[in-house]
């Protein structure tokens, strides 16, 4: 049979051929749509899982460099005075006394001890011990040069520290002498002020020759000028 002999579309058959090839389109388009919108659903699952392991991630470094500070704090400053651990001084001390003696500067040791600290604690109580050490660490950082001046616990004795004072040997004693007189002024521990002895050597450089002979030459004048109280 020719193509001429076929019968002809009526134009209700000719519209449900194009309503379903119209619908074959669409359904297909819809298809790629639905499978397109899955393909960004799980991409956008992908990303808000990462996003999140980032953010853990973020996280746990903060809380990491917040303990380490924590522990480089801890390694570097004495708990209970706010003071310098003496381990501490070769890194946080002795680079910036080097600078300065380099430049003709001037620096003495002052080694304190406090006097009769036993009887604080025989008496009052550990408790009323730290209360005493953590004033007198108030009173040193009151009468020296914040910045200038170095402040140190001393690993020999809980009762005793390290002045590291930028100065000539009257600066140092100087120092001394107004630890002593404000401690004079506030409240008695067992019954008296609280008080300082304290000796004084020249610091002449940071290599540990040079500061352990300051410290002992400066303990030395310390254990004579505690001697000396004694006896008056």
């Amino acid at each position: 049979m020719s193509l001429e002999n076929l019968p002809q579309q009526s134009e209700e058959e000719q519209w449900l051929v194009r309503a379903i090839s119209d619908s074959i389109i669409i359904a297909s388009l819809e298809t790629a749509h639905i499978a397109q919108y899955k393909l960004f659903q799980d991409q956008l699952e992908l990303i808000k899982a990462q996003t999140s392991e980032i953010a853990a991630l973020e996280r746990l470094t903060i809380k990491l460099l917040l303990e380490k500070q924590e522990l480089e704090k801890a390694m570097t400053y004495d708990k209970l005075t706010g003071l310098l651990r003496e381990e501490s001084i070769e890194r946080e001390v002795f680079p910036q006394v080097d600078r300065k003696l380099k430049d003709s500067a001037l620096y003495h040791l002052v080694y304190a001890d406090v006097d009769d600290f036993s009887a604080v604690n025989n008496i009052e109580g550990h408790d009323r011990g730290d209360e005493a050490l953590a004033l007198i660490a108030e009173k040193m950082k009151e009468s020296t040069k914040s910045g200038i001046d170095f402040l140190i616990r001393s690993n020999d004795a809980g009762d005793e520290f390290i002045l590291i004072i930028e100065g000539d040997l009257k600066t140092a004693k100087q120092v001394g002498k107004r630890i002593n007189l404000t401690l004079a002024e506030e409240e008695h521990f067992a019954g008296t002020p609280l008080s300082l002895s304290v000796g004084c050597a020249p610091l002449r450089g940071t290599t540990p020759e040079l500061y352990s002979a300051s410290k002992i030459l400066a303990e030395t004048r310390m254990r004579i000028a505690k001697e000396i109280k004694k006896d008056t």
